[in-house]
């Protein structure tokens, strides 16, 4: 065998920096000016071929994060996003830079109500203060706010991307774990859940906090060093005023704690330390920055959770306050069975002290709630009833197949992720994991960024086992890569199919928009602070994207402001009652989805609001829905009906007219039409007692011919009454009226054939017509 020969490198002035041992047969005889050139050693030439692939893997997943601008038809009108949540900050945000303000109060989420948005001052104020100090660096910048906004919720996750992997670096000091983890980190569904051009709801920022907070804890974990609990009390200062969830995320690290303490005695003392000092400190912080004002006072003690007051701060603090006694407590049983009795001591306390706030949270929590059951992202992803008819196919979409390894990391002892840290690291994910499989979809955007972590726990742990069952070392990578590469390709592909759905709207949906925007009368208050003159009912799903594609004000929004008054008008049961709440509410129009079927237990729960306040809140439910027959609604009228035909108490429509409906293909409905409230044209006929006055309108609804059609009888007085709610000659929205309503009046056998013309105008303002002018006999039979 030959002799290996030591090398050593110089610098220029002699200083020896490493060694590598050569083959004699690659370097015989290496002069001694060549060694002073060598100044870059195997380890940093690793090093920084490490770092490139690092930056070329963030620039993959920076340019997936954006991938669904690259479609032309996203910069074609303004639907470049349909989550509601985020239409209703970028809605706020719009109307504060507008205002020249942060938005407390809003006039376009439940008319005509004014609601207090309740909500954590600290994102609006981000997101207002960010552009503002753009557009001040960038005075002649032409570019809409509301899209300099909606690259926050793209390079924010892409930093918490970078984040996790150099972090994940510093603690493994792994680079096989860190690459592995840089490829899971391709952005899929956990990702594309917070992250996105225009996902302004503030999922994005949160999952920043989360994660930064808990990799802190690692590093705290792994250096007990002060910086990282002083880093992580800025991050739960933050949080708290972000967020009115906060304190149930602090719930979890003071139930992981208790676990710790209770099964794990000796690996606690470090997280106990770092959340008990952190939650403490930024909860105290928060305090000083909760707004003074008489609402977050109400708030507070009325233990209401979904507007922020103090009550937000006092429950991270209390939490503070238990993980800090069981930290104090020794290891020994007897400490133990004490902290168990402490433990239930502060159940009881925060039982007497927050009954209210619990009592509504029971609502939240478990979906008991008749309304918050029907939402689909408060459901569980894990369902045994259709267990082989969906639900596996959901959870590995959701999840992706590396899923089913995830046992593999917690039961398969390996070294190289096996410190204290690493396991910290993956009782998150296992936690977030849990709470998304089996509690509530929604949680999954806790994970987040952070499910590239999960992916690169699972492939390294995969390569170790082989590792550990194969000798051959070029055998087992031989395996791996069997193994591996066909896995993340299917996976990787799935997860850009998810990155790169641009979401966008429907032609149905854009339509109706557009025509909203451009047919209706526009409405003060979404720039100065008037009031608006008018709003528009819809399902309450539709009620963020309404206002904010079309500038106009809804009576119910996403956030279930002002459900009341859509569960009082849709429930009922006959036009006059219907039109008196319209006119109360001052509701124009009413926005129907023709395809949509309502919850029946929704249905049997609307009429059961109207014995509850006049407000704009929606109040949780946790009693019992009694059964009712709720076929005979005016949803049901106007949906199905279209207010053309009898329906229990309701005959043909005087108030309500249909201006708006999408173009159809003659067999099918419109998916979307709207109806507009009106006084009506009174005609008062003038004819011989009991004789029958029938008069009829024909009019098209896309490619679909319908007739307005009714018919009474004149009283002994010979006076008849017609209340109607078409005008002629109306073309617009995809409707057209006849010129004229066709009349007939009969007595005994002898007919009388007519001609009516009804003006918008008459319509609108309620007037009567002028039957000299507006009436012409066309032939008597």
């Amino acid at each position: 065998m030959r002799e290996k020969r030591e090398y050593c490198i110089l610098s220029n002035d002699g200083v020896r920096l490493n060694e590598i041992s050569l083959l004699p047969y690659n370097f015989p005889h290496l002069p001694r000016e060549l060694k002073l050139k060598m100044t870059i050693s195997k380890k940093t030439t690793r090093e920084l071929q490490f770092y490139f692939c690092l930056a070329i893997v963030s620039l993959i997943i920076f340019m997936w994060l954006i991938s669904s601008l690259f479609y032309p038809e996203v910069w074609k009108g303004y639907f470049q996003q349909e989550d509601p949540d985020s239409l209703l900050f970028a809605r706020q945000l719009e109307q504060s830079l507008l205002k020249g303000k942060v938005l407390t109060t809003d006039n376009y989420a439940a008319f005509p109500y004014e609601t207090k948005t309740g909500f954590a001052p600290f994102y609006m104020w981000f997101l207002v203060s960010s552009v503002n100090i753009i557009y001040t660096i960038f005075p002649t910048l032409s570019i809409d706010p509301i899209y300099i906004a909606g690259v926050f919720p793209i390079i924010i996750p892409w930093l918490t991307i970078l984040f996790l992997l150099l972090s994940i670096y510093k603690i493994s000091n792994n680079k096989t774990l860190t690459l592995f983890c840089a490829i899971g980190m391709l952005p899929g569904y956990a990702s594309m859940m917070m992250a996105g051009f225009l996902k302004l709801d503030y999922d994005f920022i949160i999952n920043f906090f989360i994660w930064t907070w808990i990799i802190f804890g690692a590093f705290y974990i792994k250096t007990e060093k002060h910086a990282y609990v002083y880093a992580g009390t800025i991050i739960t200062a933050l949080f708290i005023s972000t967020w009115t969830g906060a304190p149930f995320f602090y719930l979890f690290a003071c139930l992981y704690g208790l676990i710790l303490w209770l099964f794990n005695p000796n690996d606690n003392q470090a997280f106990l330390s770092y959340s008990s000092i952190t939650m403490l400190t930024g909860s105290i912080v928060a305090i000083i920055f909760v707004p003074k004002t008489e609402d977050t006072l109400r708030y507070f003690f009325s233990g209401e959770v979904a507007r922020y007051s103090y009550i937000h701060c006092l429950m991270v603090f209390m939490g503070a306050c238990f993980l800090s006694i069981i930290n104090k407590l020794s290891a020994n049983p007897v400490t133990r069975y004490k902290g168990i009795v402490i433990t239930l001591l502060f159940s009881v306390i925060l039982l007497g002290v927050f009954h209210k706030t619990i009592f509504q949270s029971t609502g939240i929590l478990f979906q008991k709630d008749p309304i918050h059951a029907t939402i689909g992202e408060l459901t569980t992803a894990f369902n045994l009833k259709t267990i082989f008819d969906g639900t596996i196919r959901d959870i590995l979409y959701r999840f992706t197949p590396l899923i089913l390894l995830l046992p593999m990391c917690y039961l398969i002892e390996i070294k190289k992720v096996n410190s204290k840290e690493q396991k910290y690291i993956l009782h998150w994910i296992l936690i977030f994991v849990l709470l998304s499989v089996f509690y509530q979809i929604r949680y999954i955007r806790w994970i987040g960024c952070g499910y590239g972590l999960l992916i690169g726990f699972i492939c390294y742990s995969l390569c170790e086992s082989i590792k550990i069952q194969t000798k051959n070392y070029k055998y087992s990578l031989l395996k791996c890569s069997l193994i591996l590469f066909p896995l993340l390709t299917a996976i990787l592909t799935l997860n850009y199919s998810i990155a790169s759905d641009s979401s966008k709207f429907g032609k149905a949906r854009i339509e109706l928009y557009s025509w909203i925007k451009d047919f209706t009368p526009p409405t003060s208050g979404y720039s100065d602070d008037l009031k608006p003159e008018y709003g528009i009912l819809a399902y309450w799903d539709e009620g963020n994207k309404i206002s904010f594609y079309t500038k106009r004000p809804v009576c119910v929004s996403n956030s279930m402001w002002g459900y009341r008054t859509m569960a009082d008008v849709f429930s009922c049961i006959s036009e006059e009652e219907s039109y008196n709440l319209c006119k109360k509410n001052r509701i124009k129009y009413i926005v129907l989805d023709t395809s949509r079927e309502v919850n029946k237990e929704a249905l049997d729960y609307w009429p059961m609001l109207k014995n509850t306040q006049e407000t704009s809140e929606y109040k949780l439910y946790t009693g019992e829905v009694i059964p009712r027959d709720n076929h005979y609604y005016l949803y049901f009228w106007l949906v199905n009906h279209l207010g053309l035909t009898p329906l229990g108490n309701f005959t043909l429509s005087e108030h309500f007219r249909l201006v708006f409906a999408n173009n159809n293909d003659g067999h099918t409905m419109s998916k979307f039409i709207i109806f507009e409230t009106v006084k009506g044209a009174e005609i008062n006929f003038k004819v011989d007692p009991n004789s029958i006055v029938s008069l009829s309108l024909e009019f098209k609804l896309g490619e679909v011919d319908f007739i307005f059609k009714g018919n009474k009888k004149a009283n002994p007085e010979g006076l008849c009454q017609f209340i109607l709610p078409y005008s002629n000659n109306y073309k617009n929205g995809n409707i057209v009226t006849d010129p004229f309503y066709k009349v007939s009046i009969e007595k005994d056998g002898i007919k009388t054939l007519a001609k009516l013309v009804v003006t918008d105008s008459d319509v609108v303002e309620g007037r009567t017509v002028d039957l000299d002018k507006q009436f012409e006999v066309v032939e008597k039979e």
